[in-house]
């Protein structure tokens, strides 16, 4: 249940990434147009994050009858509502990270996305998110907040990135 919506909130934010975040920018740097490419970014980010936060919302506000078509262990749909509902607070990260990975990816620079993305899901996914779960006993909230925290480092590292591929 929480993975479908997941994927819910993911490909809504694949369209708008298409959208404006990799060649409107990449054109406009292109042309020598800074401060388009900024705003083509910006943009692309809150309205991104507004969307997946809206779906969320939405699949979060149904969470227990949504989760009750897959399964009537109570226990887990009351595992499936709180996911759902940390997602709508944090799926402002998850749009952070892919809008900036397409922007500096439209600036040419394929490679650092890359391995930052690598870096990501190693440090921070499986890392953090195995601590956070097992070391402090956060459970299934631990592994999301390595997710979090992976869209974050991501986040910070591209937005810098960017920023200085922006002022070059």
């Amino acid at each position: 249940m929480v993975l479908p919506s997941r994927s819910i909130c993911s490909r809504m934010c694949s369209s708008i990434r298409r959208r404006f975040s990799a060649s409107p920018p990449a054109s406009s740097l292109g042309a020598g147009k800074r401060e388009d490419a900024a705003r083509y970014t910006r943009t692309a980010f809150f309205a991104t994050a507004l969307a997946m936060t809206a779906a969320g919302a939405v699949l979060a506000l149904f969470a227990l009858p949504l989760a009750g078509l897959f399964t009537q262990t109570q226990q887990i749909r009351q595992m499936v509502a709180q996911v759902l509902t940390f997602m709508v607070l944090f799926n402002w990260t998850s749009a952070l990270s892919h809008i900036l990975t397409s922007a500096v990816q439209g600036t040419g620079d394929s490679r650092y996305p890359l391995w930052v993305t690598l870096a990501g899901n190693i440090l921070m996914r499986l890392a953090a998110g195995y601590l956070l779960a097992y070391w402090l006993g956060w459970g299934l909230i631990g592994i999301w907040s390595g997710i979090v925290l992976d869209f974050l480092l991501r986040g910070t590292l591209l937005g810098a990135r960017f920023i200085r591929q922006y002022k070059a």
